[in-house]
């Protein structure tokens, strides 16, 4: 592919991010919440902090460490527009490829590319997100995975490339460092490549490709591994990485059993579309004698359903179904319907995708954070005072705005992360009994909370303004 097309396609990456990054349109506090959280740990992390021991929240390192970079690199929050930038243009890169293999015009094929980021307007979320980051490595083996089956299909080749293989191993590993349940389309690529080794006989194949995953898979593992083992945090690396999260996994109800369900299922409709649509698509492919293709599509769909259907609800959960977008494009253009009729989905998508930026911006600008009512707390505090302070339940985002760090590991959402973990719950009452932070700022309903008799027994309020309670420790103690 000529130089102008990468060109192209990074100048349209840079404008997706100029346009829907909370880092370019910020104003006030961020408002996302996990954005923030990485960012807080990463900042940190780049001053010599260690993650889960110093700050700790329940994902993979490798979110921790790109924010990480970003401060080290730029000291600055508006760093991570870097790291975006290069995860969109990758994915645009790999999805011109997959177009490649469906379209053979490499000026059609960007032509889709780009329309395809209309889907991941809705699901962006502002960026810095995990699934942001896995992308371009989920959508690079759906490519390596589209291109043996072709092969396979058209021109009878059976063995499976190790680099390939090698190349799953690493994409995985991105997942498990950061979100696991992000790696659910490799998981499907590697089982419909294995089903077609198995039914050739290729053993060997199987054993030489599921080396080459492993060691894909470890070459990018262990350096977190041996550091943080080295640190002697690798517990709590596990923990937070895998362990939390099956707790989190099994205790979280699915949306379909929350209230106002149809409102539900139509965010469900939208912002999964990629994934359902995948099922009628594999079928077609299986009647027009595509079979591999076709089952490989069907059980994508399934299996996505299922994991969306099983979780709470965030419409970032979809970002990692990209991919499918641009699928259900290929097949809408290989449909003989009339030129209008495509003229005219493809104008929607241009015009919802344009709509949801404005809109996505609009209501970023014109988002009133109340920075008052921190003001009034955290401002009567002086630079002592701060150096011993702590949120409960609060804005992450007020660690950054007040230039204040955080005095115990346990930051953010804490009463959420105890209800998910016994061991959490009981290390952060006994952080709090035992510590001795100066101030704490409370943010809601202290009633139901995990430390409300620490807060009684230990604690005075010292300030008051709406649903903030500033606590400071009794000078008796």
């Amino acid at each position: 592919m000529k130089k102008r097309y990468y060109v192209l396609l990074f100048i349209v990456a840079v404008l997706f991010v100029i346009l829907n990054s909370l880092g370019t349109i910020f104003y006030g506090f961020n408002g996302n919440i996990d954005s923030c959280i990485f960012n807080t740990i990463g900042k940190y992390w780049s001053e010599g902090y260690l993650p889960y021991i110093s700050l700790y929240d329940h994902k993979g390192p490798l979110i921790f460490f790109i924010n990480m970079l970003s401060w080290k690199f730029f000291n600055c929050e508006r760093g991570i527009l870097l790291f975006q930038v290069i995860s969109v243009f990758s994915s645009l890169v790999f999805l011109m490829k997959i177009a490649m293999l469906k379209l053979g015009n490499i000026k059609k094929s960007i032509a889709f590319t780009v329309l395809t980021l209309g889907y991941l307007v809705i699901t962006y979320f502002g960026g810095n997100m995990t699934e942001e980051y896995c992308l371009p490595f989920l959508i690079a083996t759906m490519y390596f995975n589209l291109k043996y089956l072709k092969n396979y299909t058209e021109n009878k080749i059976v063995k499976h490339s190790m680099k390939h293989a090698f190349f799953y191993g690493i994409s995985f590993s991105v997942c498990f460092l950061t979100r696991l349940t992000n790696s659910i389309s490799i998981l499907i690529g590697i089982i419909v490549i294995t089903f077609i080794l198995i039914k050739k006989k290729e053993y060997k194949e199987i054993i030489k490709n599921a080396l080459c995953f492993i060691g894909g898979f470890l070459m990018l593992t262990i350096p977190f591994v041996v550091y943080f083992t080295y640190n002697n945090a690798f517990y709590e690396f596990l923990d937070a990485t895998l362990l939390f999260n099956i707790k989190y996994a099994s205790k979280s109800a699915s949306w379909l059993l929350k209230e106002n369900l149809l409102t539900q299922i139509v965010k469900f409709l939208i912002y999964f579309l990629p994934s359902y649509c995948m099922i009628p698509i594999g079928y077609s492919k299986i009647k027009k004698g595509h079979k591999e293709v076709g089952i490989y599509y069907i059980l994508l769909g399934i299996f996505e359903v299922l994991l969306f259907a099983s979780n709470r609800m965030f419409r970032h959960y979809g970002t990692i179904i990209l991919p499918n977008f641009l699928i259900i494009l290929l097949e809408i253009e290989a449909l003989k319907l009339k030129s209008i009729i495509k003229k005219t989905i493809y104008a929607t998508i241009i015009f919802v995708s344009l709509f949801c930026c404005v809109v996505f911006a609009k209501n970023q600008l014109k988002k009133t954070f109340r920075t008052d009512l921190y003001d009034n707390v955290i401002l009567s505090l002086n630079s002592e005072d701060k150096n011993s302070f702590i949120m409960w339940n609060g804005n992450v985002e007020i660690y950054e705005y007040y230039n204040i760090k955080p005095y115990y590991k346990y930051f953010v959402t804490q009463d959420w992360h105890a209800s998910f973990s016994d061991e959490i719950s009981k290390d952060m009452y006994n952080t709090f009994y035992s510590g001795d932070v100066k101030y704490i700022l409370f943010v809601g309903d202290i009633q139901n909370s995990l430390i409300r008799d620490v807060i009684n027994e230990r604690y005075e309020i010292v300030k008051s303004v709406e649903n903030l309670n500033l606590y400071r420790i009794k000078y008796d103690e």
